[in-house]
């Protein structure tokens, strides 16, 4: 303690950080560290999920849980993977005082012989130092719970933060989400467990113990949380509890847009430090889609001040810590050049640091051309930086194992010591770390505790870049400017002549995110004739292919898209309702493929249910992002939460595939790119007479082009139509159904799971009464979740949708869902493993 009151109010700064060293770890699938650790010998300890297997383990489910451990030099140690027949998931990691290891986080089904209380589950399990398990407990209610932060304090005791959808040991559910705190004894027993939320989302993502043994959690909240008033979307909260789980005051922060809190510190003077992303001005102007912020409140929770620092595009912040020193460390990913540094890809891990007025002090930024995500964050006495996260490329020249890799990487110190200026002109002092020694360079000598008094803050600032030159626009006719595996795939023939520039654009597709200059170009003929004979004898080879679309594939159904810019766009019709879209030919030949036995899913980006009009059978279709038609499943803005049984169901299918067809896509770097990245990068693994990979079809380039199989620039229509014909298959449109079947009994349970044993009278005529079906991530809390089918326009009735109304008491006024008749043949058929909405009664 004496040492922090010696460095307290003296300007002292740690020497020039370095990049010393990266490790990168997987599996063929994908693995993510999400925590890390030092351990009492300055070993790396790090924790997360895996989708494959390391080593001699099996993969009990879909993800399990791992530990991992480095030396000091990053050289790999050992490796403890434990998991359920379904999905687990680690979120924190704490090491006790005797070397154990904790690790937090949750688990959809039954984790060592622990009762599964169904949805999700907190757990938190325990290891010896050398990574061997030696006890798990899991708890939860009826609902989804989720374990995502983890302290112990002095005597051993284990404190968990989360968010839960049900109601947790007695306490009552507020409304959506609520948030949590929950205590643990030493071995695991449970003690107590406090729940507290507004009536909207309330997550909790990070959880400090500070000086005095009061508990400190923040998150974000949708609502009024505890009596404050939300200032539009998400905002930050901060609350503060005892030490016996005694509710003492909640904080909520935030600007008219989103903003989440990702992590929190403290210092040594009780001051609370959070950092997190926001969409919003927290602080001055946004510099991006999303920014950077650190927020300083005093140990009441008074907010001190704000910090805001960003890009033009996406910057988040997932990680916080505090030095020796008092500066503030904070740790994340950017889709942009931060203070000076070049972007290396779609996005990269950074790191920076602000002393302890919040001034900005360094930025380090690191990455591949892939996707690369900082998740954790430490720092050692040395002032030494660990990072943990995992990568989709070679990062630091590493080896790709597959899909997503684990990564640690090391920044360090030039020499182990603290410097500052003295009072004197070039007295330059340095504070040896291991063996708390004052030197002087001028002097050449070691220096007495007194003349440490007048010494300043010896500061270093990063300079920023220039501008970027603005690039001439090409000419229309001009041909490509791209190497011939980006234009024509590498399984193309690179003398194929380069596609043609068909229409001029110099915006970029999506602003703010990693796309290309949304100019759309188109193969010649007689290249797209070749290509297209190509794609056919892809998919007759493939025993699992896969069809990745986004909002290209509606075009010409007349559904705007985001991408197009071009005011001569050629892939364009006429913009109608989008509720009365119908199908483009494009999507009447997938249907055909599926059919055929050539397609086996679907994952749909857009929310139009035009694969659907088209026949395409909702049991086979994931609606990712949301769906018009499907109540249960809203629509999920670009900084939204997944639905976590959908992203499952995604991975799923990702690890099967063998062909992506990625069709209209600008893969701007949503979760669901995945699908088109895992396959392209196994085939590359491939002999070429072997290799399937991802076909990308589209106007305008995409960052994935270098690593598609076969990339082809066209309309989709077009290409799908000569595919029909290579194909033979049979494109005969269905006619939508004049008249759909609105009552029926359906093998399904009073929780909308498919069911052996129950059965529900579904009654969807106007004036039924029904009930959203809740999901993992439902954002309806508000609604009640309760409707009343009314009357719905005369040409969607006539083709068997439905409409819903919700009018319930969160609501400023009367909301409609639409239920898209599917939907109904679907229940009726037992097709699919649960429906979005059940009788209210």
């Amino acid at each position: 303690m004496w040492l922090f009151t010696f460095l307290a109010g003296i300007g002292w700064s740690y020497g020039d950080l370095a990049w010393q060293w990266t490790s990168q770890q997987g599996t063929s699938k994908w693995d993510y560290a999400t925590a890390l650790q030092l351990d009492s010998h300055g070993d790396i300890i790090v924790a997360g999920d895996v989708a494959g297997s390391f080593g001699n383990a099996t993969n009990s489910g879909s993800n399990d849980v791992f530990l991992m451990k480095f030396n000091q030099s990053g050289t790999w140690q050992w490796t403890s993977q434990r998991g359920s027949k379904k999905s687990d998931n680690a979120r924190d990691l704490q090491i006790d005082p005797a070397g154990n290891i904790l690790v937090a986080g949750y688990t959809s089904s039954s984790l060592d012989g622990n009762v599964h209380w169904g949805g999700a589950d907190i757990f938190v399990s325990k290891y010896d130092k050398d990574g061997s398990w030696l006890w798990t407990r899991q708890r939860g209610s009826n609902d989804w719970d989720y374990g995502r932060a983890l302290q112990l304090d002095d005597s051993g005791s284990i404190y968990i933060a989360g968010y839960t959808g049900g109601s947790l040991d007695g306490n009552k559910n507020s409304g959506g989400y609520d948030f949590f705190l929950m205590k643990l004894n030493s071995v695991g027993s449970w003690m107590w467990t406090q729940q507290r939320g507004s009536s909207f989302w309330d997550y909790a993502r990070a959880l400090r113990i500070d000086a005095g043994g009061n508990i400190l959690v923040a998150g974000y909240t949708r609502g009024d949380l505890d009596g404050n008033e939300n200032a539009g979307g998400k905002d930050v909260f901060l609350s503060k509890f005892g030490g016996d789980g005694a509710w003492h005051w909640t904080r909520q922060q935030g600007s008219a847009s989103d903003d989440d809190a990702m992590d929190l510190g403290t210092d040594a003077a009780g001051s609370i430090f959070i950092t997190g992303e926001t969409s919003g001005a927290l602080d001055g102007e946004s510099a991006g889609s999303s920014d950077v912020f650190l927020i300083k409140f005093g140990h009441d929770g008074v907010r001190e001040w704000t910090r805001q620092r960003g890009t033009e595009k996406f910057d988040v912040a997932w990680a916080l810590e505090l030095d020796l020193l008092g500066n503030i460390l904070v740790a994340g990913y950017t889709g942009g050049s931060l203070d000076g540094h070049v972007n290396a890809g779609s996005s990269d891990v950074f790191v920076m640091m602000f002393d302890s007025s919040g001034s900005w002090q360094w930025t380090e930024q690191r990455g591949t051309l892939l996707w690369d995500y900082a998740r954790a964050l430490k720092v050692n006495a040395a002032g030494d930086v660990f990072l943990a996260g995992s990568t989709q490329g070679q990062l630091d020249n590493g080896h790709s194992s597959g899909g997503e890799d684990l990564f640690v990487m090391k920044f360090k110190r030039s020499n182990g010591s603290v410097q500052a200026h003295s009072g004197l002109e070039g007295h330059f002092l340095t504070l040896g770390l291991m063996d708390l020694s004052v030197w002087c360079y001028e002097c050449e000598s070691y220096v007495e505790h007194e003349a440490l008094q007048p010494l300043v803050t010896r500061m270093q600032r990063l300079k920023f870049g220039g501008e970027e030159e603005e690039e001439p626009e090409p000419e229309v006719g001009s041909v490509l400017d791209a190497d011939p595996q980006s234009a024509h795939g590498f399984l193309g023939d690179p003398s194929w002549p380069l596609p043609r520039l068909a229409s001029a654009c110099g915006e970029e597709a999506r602003p703010g995110y990693k796309t290309m200059k949304a100019h759309e170009y188109l193969d010649e003929p007689a290249v797209l004739k070749a290509k297209v004979q190509l794609l056919a004898d892809l998919i007759v080879r493939s025993q699992n292919c896969i069809a990745y679309t986004g909002a290209g594939i509606s075009t010409a159904s007349g559904i705007k898209d985001y991408a197009t810019k071009a005011s001569s766009s050629s892939s364009s019709s006429a913009a109608r309702s989008p509720w009365l879209a119908e199908p483009s030919y494009a999507h009447h030949v997938l249907v055909a493929l599926w059919k055929s036995g050539n397609l086996k899913h679907w994952v749909q980006q857009n929310h139009d249910g035009l694969p659907q009009k088209a026949g395409f059978p909702q049991k086979d279709i994931n609606e990712i992002h949301g769906a018009w038609w499907d109540p249960s499943n809203p629509v999920v803005p670009m900084d939204g939460t997944l639905r976590s049984d959908l992203i499952q169901w995604m991975l799923d299918w990702e690890s099967q595939a063998d062909l992506c067809l990625a069709l209209g896509t600008s893969m701007v770097g949503m979760n669901a790119d995945r699908m088109a990245v895992a396959p392209a990068k196994r085939a590359q693994r491939l002999p070429k007479d072997q290799a399937l990979g991802t076909v990308i079809v589209a106007l305008q380039q995409t960052q994935y082009d270098q690593i598609s199989s076969l990339r082809i620039f066209a309309r989709l229509d077009d290409v799908l139509r000569e595919l029909a014909e290579v194909l033979r298959l049979d494109v005969a449109a269905e006619p939508s159904p004049s008249q759909r079947r609105l009552e029926a009994v359906v093998p399904y349970g009073r929780d909308g799971r498919k069911s052996a044993t129950e059965q529900l009278h579904l009654d969807l005529r106007v004036g039924s009464k029904l009930r959203v079906v809740d999901q993992p991530d439902w954002d309806h809390a508000k609604y009640g979740g309760v409707c009343e089918v009314v009357e719905a326009p005369k040409e969607l009735a006539q083709q068997g949708h439905v409409q819903l109304l919700f009018t319930g008491d969160g609501l400023k006024k009367q909301v409609t869902r639409f239920l898209g008749g599917w939907w109904i043949e679907a229940a009726i058929k037992g097709e699919v493993e649960k429906i979005p909405v059940v009788p209210a009664a």
